[in-house]
């Protein structure tokens, strides 16, 4: 389980590659990966190929980040997600907050 960052060339996007099981035990790495970016940049991609599981308190954790990256001016893309993890986005509607592709 980690997380891996990637800020673009343009320096105007973050990429957060979501390994192994995204819970609670990632709570402070996935803080400390974009904490350094916020009121720098506001767009985000979180990258979930790598992703095998989701819980609630990883929900809580993506709804922190659009919170702490700025809301609805924020543009946060939550991507490659397996059938499985797109499917608890869409349960907890999280189609209504991030883009998902």
């Amino acid at each position: 389980m980690s997380i891996h960052t990637n800020l673009s060339a343009d320096g105007n996007t973050l990429t957060l590659l979501i390994q192994g099981r995204f819970d609670i035990s990632l709570y402070k790495a996935f803080g400390d990966a974009y904490q350094p970016y916020i009121g720098k940049i506001f767009s985000y991609r979180l990258d979930f190929t790598q992703t095998t599981y989701i819980d609630s308190s990883a929900i809580g954790m993506l709804l922190m980040l659009r919170e702490r990256a700025g809301g609805d001016k924020a543009s946060i893309v939550l991507e490659k997600a397996s059938p499985t993890i797109r499917d608890v986005f869409k349960v907890t509607h999280m189609d209504s907050l991030f883009r998902i592709e």
